[in-house]
Formats: structure tokens, C-alpha cells, sequence
């Protein structure tokens, strides 16, 4: 059992002196094996993985941003006027918003492109991978940024069980767990934008 993502049913599971023939084994990204070979399945596993751990995390991000501006219409701090009154949160949920719209924008545009290219059966450009990877990384720190800033403008309020903040922040930070986040990831996308031969796979 893990701190965040618990709907997901994860689980795993372990065998012995379990043989299988070759003919039925293969590579996930084994082209020779490959049956289908449509625009969907022309993306490689690891560009799904961040695909769908991505849009997870601005999922989980624009949840507890509404969920935080719901409360701070209500809530107020030691007894003053409720939390939408004071500058300092007015201007934390504009900066959260524009976390998570920017990098939402930014993302369904490079998953887009990428998209319309396999669909012409043509092969994405160096370029265009390393542009989707920095989307997808991006996004997944940006969401983690907004959920950060949700949880500790609660309060108090984000401790407690009985409200969503803190599931927020164990999903987020399950996310952000994984490799797809990294800020490592920014490393081979700079080499492609200033010429040099990625050194890291992800690209």
C-alpha cells in the first residue's frame, strides 16, 4: 500500500520456477511484435505513462484548487474576515490557476501535434518529442506547485480526513514519485533545443 493514488488497484505479484516458451513473451515497444498500427499505438510506452500520469496530476491540481476556493469563501483566519478577502490568497489562486491552465494549454497542444503527425504516418521530429516531453514533466510539477499552495492556504482545514486536501496532496505526491516527473527529464530536452544528442531515452 502506497501514501497516494489508493483507487488505482495496484497490486503485483511473484511466481517460481515458472518457465514460458519464447513465442509468447515479447518487449511492450517491440516493433517486430507489433499487430496494431494505428496513431494510438505508434506512441511509445513511456510517452503514454506521462501522458496519463500528466493529465492525473492536473486533475488532482484543479480539485483541490476548487476545492480551496470553495473553502475560502467560507473560512477565515483567526477569527478575521474569510480567506477570499486577503491579498496574499487572491493572488496564490491566481498563480495556482495559471499553473494549471498553462500547462494544460501547453500540454493538449504538443499530445495534438504529436498526434496529427502519427496520424499522417509520418514519424515525430526529435523536436516534437522533446517538446511533449517537456510538457509532460512540466504540467506534473506545475499541478504538484498548485496542490502545494491549496494544502498549506487551508490551513488547519487541510489536515483533517473528513476534507479533500490531504488526499490531494498524498496523489500529488504519489505522482511526483514517479519518474516521469523528474526534473531530470529537463536535462535531454535542453541538449535537443541547443543541438546536442539527447542523452536520456525519454526524449
Amino acid at each position: 500500500q502506497v501514501i497516494g493514488l489508493r483507487g488505482t488497484g495496484s497490486d503485483n505479484y511473484s511466481v517460481e520456477d515458472l518457465f514460458v516458451p519464447e513465442a509468447y513473451t515479447t518487449w511492450r515497444d517491440s516493433q517486430p511484435d507489433r499487430t496494431e498500427f494505428g496513431p494510438l499505438y505508434s506512441i511509445s510506452l513511456l510517452t503514454i505513462y506521462g501522458i496519463v500520469f500528466s493529465g492525473l496530476a492536473l486533475g488532482v491540481a484543479r480539485s483541490a484548487l476548487n476545492d480551496f476556493i470553495e473553502l475560502a469563501k467560507v473560512k477565515g483566519s483567526h477569527g478575521g474576515p474569510v480567506l477570499r478577502e486577503n491579498a496574499v490568497i487572491q493572488a496564490g489562486v491566481a498563480t495556482a490557476n495559471a499553473r494549471i491552465l498553462s500547462s494544460r494549454a501547453f500540454l493538449k497542444e504538443m499530445i495534438s501535434e504529436q498526434w496529427d503527425v502519427l496520424s499522417a504516418g509520418e514519424t515525430p521530429s526529435l523536436d516534437l518529442r522533446a517538446r511533449l516531453r517537456l510538457a509532460l514533466t512540466y504540467s506534473m510539477n506545475q499541478s504538484r506547485e498548485a496542490v502545494n499552495f491549496a494544502f498549506q492556504a487551508a490551513g488547519t482545514n487541510a489536515i483533517f480526513e473528513a476534507n479533500p486536501f490531504e488526499r490531494r496532496m498524498r496523489d500529488i505526491h504519489a505522482l511526483s514519485a514517479q519518474g516521469q516527473s523528474h526534473v531530470s527529464n529537463f536535462e535531454p530536452v535542453g541538449q535537443v533545443f541547443l543541438g546536442l544528442e539527447p542523452s536520456s531515452q525519454r526524449v
